[in-house]
């Protein structure tokens, strides 16, 4: 009587390309993090606050700047603890964007590369989920 395998070859070289596949996505953000810094905090309104981060991945790339909207009773520190894992509703180049806010409202201005916009932005605040408009002026 002929013997059967448990696991077939396949089966665990599909495991092997997977899991090198993923150390393979993963290499980078190990060796090469990305640095973030609290470029500017403009207030919106008694909820929420708008947090600029400049983001540097290093010598050889140009700094991206991030837009995020996040509760006020969120603390500066506690936001930059956890700036990785919150998502921006813009990250563009332009250094000089201009931002003016009015009745709770966003109006950007920008000029140059705009890499990812998410409109309106959105915010937590308790078990609350508040949305803000945002109106966009971009040129390149």
């Amino acid at each position: 009587m002929e013997r059967k395998r448990a696991f077939k070859k396949r089966y665990v070289a599909a495991l092997v390309v997977t899991v090198l596949a993923w150390i393979a996505y993963m290499l980078p953000s190990w060796f090469f993090p990305v640095e973030y810094r609290l470029y500017k905090k403009i207030t919106l309104n008694d909820k929420a606050n708008i947090y600029v981060v400049r983001a540097d991945a290093g010598a050889t790339t140009a700094f991206s700047y991030r837009y995020y909207v996040m509760d006020a009773k969120e603390s500066d520190a506690d936001f930059m603890t956890n700036v990785a894992d919150a998502a921006p509703f813009l990250n563009t180049k332009d250094e000089k964007a201009v931002l003016n806010v009015k009745d709770s409202q966003i109006y950007l201005h920008v000029r140059g590369e705009i890499y990812s916009f998410d409109s309106p932005a959105l915010y937590r605040s308790g078990s609350d989920i508040h949305s803000v408009a945002i109106y966009l002026d971009a040129a390149p």
